[in-house]
């Protein structure tokens, strides 16, 4: 009996000995291949390319949104700025004015509601972007539009007033508006932006 259980002991703890949980701990374990290696970092490095590509484009068109946004913005408040003051304007494009309006429709000329001589007209800087000016009884203009704006194209379309007293002036304010430069690509954008105004007097 006692040989018995000794053979069978040996036998148990032959199958736990130490040789074979080592070499099962090591075969399990195998560490990965320079291959495996060079692959893994070639798919990483693809996935982050595309990713940033993604984000580098979004940030672009979030630029170019902000860009467009801003110069249609600008010149929208202009427009608005003007059309409270022809609103209670009066003597529109008469000849009698200090500065009276062009053939061309690029001006519009008035008398604002305190009886200044009020100017409104369209000017290219030094880099040829066109801008809004303001000038009061003939004294040198001010800018209206920020910088970063172009105004490619600005029209005033008089009816009524000078032309028929019977019915009140309106003034037709059209514009062709781009943000200036070239730094993202937005610059041959061009937003065309229109408002009408009618005076608050009849025969003016």
């Amino acid at each position: 009996m006692t040989d018995n259980k000794k053979i069978k002991t040996t036998k148990f703890f032959s199958r736990f000995s130490v040789k074979s949980y080592k070499s099962s701990v090591i075969s399990s374990s195998r560490a990965f291949t320079l291959v495996e290696l060079l692959i893994a970092i070639g798919l990483f490095s693809v996935v982050i390319t595309i990713a940033m590509g993604g984000f580098v484009r979004a940030l672009r068109s979030q630029r170019q949104v902000v860009a467009l946004i801003s110069a249609n913005s600008n010149v929208s408040l202009v427009m608005e700025q003007m059309s409270r003051e022809m609103r209670t304007g009066y003597y529109f494009c008469e000849s009698t004015l200090t500065t009276s309006c062009n053939l061309t429709n690029t001006n519009i000329s008035f008398l604002n509601a305190r009886g200044e001589n009020i100017v409104y007209y369209l000017e290219a800087s030094e880099r040829g972007n066109g801008r809004i000016f303001r000038k009061v009884n003939g004294e040198p203009g001010n800018q209206l539009t920020a910088d970063n704006v172009n105004i490619r194209n600005l029209k005033f379309n008089l009816f009524g007033g000078v032309l028929d007293s019977n019915y009140p002036a309106r003034v037709v304010i059209r514009a062709s508006v781009s943000p200036a430069g070239n730094s993202f690509n937005v610059s041959d954008v061009v937003t065309n932006i229109q408002t009408t105004v009618s005076t608050r007097g009849f025969g003016s």
